[in-house]
């Protein structure tokens, strides 16, 4: 009796699969967090921290009578709108009890395990329905669930990208439908249900969704017969429905989130973040083999690793392809499959370290809104389909037992994660500070503080989640910030852990301009960046692993008059000019030309020490120096036009070229995006000398 209950259990909700798959979850993922789950946090960046601070910020700000979209307690004094963040809402709304109880280091450690056990455990419901048969679809639960792209995104601490569960169930939706098991009600409001969840979760995932979506009914009608392209047809009008719904329950936020527009810049690059045609075949060091490899350097070749499938997985569809090449099912299987790893690919082939020609994906890049996504990720719905196509032959009763037995294990075996428990995350860093209250004796409610390391920013976003939101910060980690605080020349330098020209001032007047009374600085921070704070709190306060520095209102009182972009301006010029003494300087001791860099002038004591940390001619931190064609020189510094402008109007009469934004000619006014951009002035070594003794003489 209890044994007919189990598999009763097992064959309509699958929640035996699903204890499974967490079962899975946990021995994989969750074993460096036994003894200490509040002090070792999934994911190796400091990403994890801001999605704890949303795991906060949602219940807080609603059990406050807070707008949970206009946060004032990040980028102070102004605030910010959230809707383009990674807010994951209803993660944190359902996380809230957890997270209230254990604090948001568990909680962020739970779902992190979850969500790979349910992403699994749908793709089974889908997989069981589609081949009517248990181990082939818990196979194919665990391909999709576990996949690379589900390892890569839990290693970075993407706990948005995570949430891929809703997928499944969408396409389990049409196809039931399609069977007629489901009215076009129930599947419009499921539609509704799941379109809205997934937007919740994270609106990148459910944007792509319906893209993909939209392709996939196209390649079903293209390869489909009459009765079939009948139903698609009929599929409209729930799809429709459901799309209604949708929109209607997210109203709230597609208000905040399209009211002021689309970003003006990308959080990151496509071109990037796009899959690596090596990676399909060789995995990166988060799966267990790929671990192996990368030992031998051969993982050096895969950018990204999350687009892993696979040398067993791969014959496993060519298998399945190859003796169905006439069935509109497979064929439909495999034309979605290539268009979504095609685009996957991003806008230029790369094959290994080497870039090759354009894709399809270049056009969409001139398309606004989807121009944001990163091609990459797509790679989801690739494997989904993967393994469907793998649970469907497993399933296949013509091919030996053996045969499939084989084939299943070679695809566990290719496709295990890395079993380094320690692989998956790092301790949590979040001082003794704010961990036993202290920051209560030394903090005023809801004062505004700069928190850094401003490079781990994610980490001292968890500083104030920490305290329950107790205090303001001036910065934030929400994916694309406030383009007044980027122009300001001191967050270029704590970003780029370099110094800049008279940092003090820099310092302090982006202290007043932002209503800055303390900063708190990690104790490890002090040997880079003690000897600027300390000319803002001559006497800080050591504790709890921090060090806190105040700023005289008074002296708040004499900087705050200075604007953002008078500081922008002061500053490259003083960097530009420095350069162009530097390139004089050096030519004039004979140095050679194409050896010229700004760190080799910084090696050569030619500009102060700490303004470079790289060495290339073009600087993470806006810096261009060295040679030009016909032995002239390039002179170069990142600003927005309004910074970059007084130099244009002093030099451009004395330069051989002038280029903004780099690599376009300079044209007055300037096109397209001017925001933090790249301006580089030619010169030859007469009108650099002249300029050089000009500029030493006050001229």
């Amino acid at each position: 009796m209890r044994r007919k209950l189990l598999l009763s259990l097992n064959d309509s909700a699958g929640v035996i699969p699903l204890a499974l798959y967490m079962l899975v979850s946990v021995g994989f993922f969750g074993r460096a967090l036994i003894g200490s789950p509040d002090h070792f946090q999934i994911g190796r960046n400091t990403d994890s921290s801001q999605f704890m601070w949303f795991l906060v910020w949602w219940p807080h700000a609603l059990r406050n009578g807070l707008n949970p979209f206009l946060c004032r307690l990040l980028w102070a004094p102004e605030g910010f709108n959230l809707g383009w963040a990674t807010g994951i809402p209803l993660a944190s709304l359902v996380a809230a009890p957890l997270t209230a109880s254990e604090g948001p280091v568990f909680a962020y450690n739970f779902l992190c395990i979850l969500a790979p056990a349910l992403a699994a455990w749908t793709a089974f419901l889908l997989c069981r329905s589609l081949c009517d048969s248990i181990g082939p679809a818990l196979l194919g639960g665990y391909l999709f669930g576990f996949s690379s792209y589900e390892l890569g995104e839990l290693a970075a601490g993407h706990l948005n990208l995570l949430f891929v569960f809703p997928q499944p169930l969408i396409v389990l939706v049409v196809i039931e439908y399609l069977r007629g098991k489901v009215s076009l009600l129930g599947s419009g409001l499921a539609f509704a249900s799941l379109i809205t969840i997934q937007f919740l979760l994270f609106v990148e995932l459910a944007a792509s969704s319906l893209m993909f979506g939209v392709i996939t009914l196209a390649v079903a009608w293209i390869f489909g017969d009459a009765k079939l392209r009948q139903q698609l047809v009929n599929l409209i009008f729930p799809l429709v429905i459901g799309l209604i719904g949708a929109t209607i329950l997210l109203s709230p936020y597609l208000y905040y989130m399209l009211g002021g527009g689309a970003p003006a810049g990308r959080a990151a690059s496509p071109g990037v973040n796009s899959a690596n045609l090596v990676n399909l075949l060789l995995p990166a060091s988060s799966v267990a083999i790929g671990h192996f490899l990368s030992m031998t350097r051969l993982a050096s070749l895969v950018s990204g690793g999350d687009a892993y499938i696979g040398l067993p997985t791969l014959a496993v569809v060519a298998l399945y392809l190859r003796g169905r090449r006439h069935n509109y099912d497979a064929q439909i299987l495999l034309a979605t499959l290539a268009t979504i790893l095609l685009l996957a690919l991003g806008p230029r082939l790369r094959i290994g370290p080497w870039t090759a020609f354009g894709l399809p994906w270049k056009l969409f890049l001139h398309l606004p809104m989807i121009k944001h996504a990163m091609p990459g990720r797509f790679i989801t719905y690739g494997l989904l389909i993967i393994a469907i196509i793998v649970s469907l032959w497993l399933a296949d009763q013509q091919i030996s037992g053996l045969g499939r037995g084989l084939f299943a294990l070679a695809i566990v075996i290719a496709t295990l994660p890395n079993l380094d428990g320690e692989f998956w995350g790092r301790p949590v860093q979040l001082p003794t500070f704010f961990r036993d209250g202290s920051y209560l004796k030394y903090l005023r409610p809801n004062e505004v503080a700069l928190a850094l390391p401003y490079s781990s920013i994610g980490d001292t976003m968890l500083w104030q989640a920490a305290t329950n939101m107790y205090f303001r910060m001036a910065i934030g980690y929400t994916g694309i910030h406030p383009r007044e605080v980027d122009q300001w020349p001191i967050i270029n330098a704590f970003a780029n852990t370099t110094l800049i020209p008279d940092a003090t001032t820099q310092l302090k007047a982006f202290l007043a301009a932002h209503e800055i009374s303390v900063v708190i600085a990690d104790d490890s921070q002090l040997g880079q960046w003690g000897p600027l704070l300390s000319t803002i709190d001559g006497s800080p306060l050591h504790t709890g692993g921090v060090t806190i520095y105040r700023l005289a209102l008074s002296e708040a009182a004499r900087f705050r008059g200075l604007s953002v972009r008078a500081m922008a301006q002061r500053d490259a010029k003083a960097r530009f000019e420095a350069l162009l003494r530097a390139a004089q300087d050096y030519l004039a001791a004979g140095g050679n030309l194409a050896s010229l860099t700004p760190m080799r002038a910084q090696d050569l004591g030619l500009i102060p020490s700490g303004w470079v940390n790289d060495p290339d001619v073009r600087t993470n931190n806006g810096l261009y120096l060295g040679p030009w064609r016909s032995a002239q020189i390039g002179v170069g510094v990142v600003g927005s036009y309004e910074a970059v402008k007084p130099l244009i109007d002093r030099y451009r009469s004395h330069a051989r070229a002038v280029f903004f934004p780099f690599p376009k000619a300079y044209e007055d006014p300037p096109r397209g995006d001017t925001f933090m951009r790249l301006l580089v002035m030619v010169f030859d070594r007469d009108t650099l000398k002249s300029l050089a003794r000009a500029n030493s003489s006050g001229a």
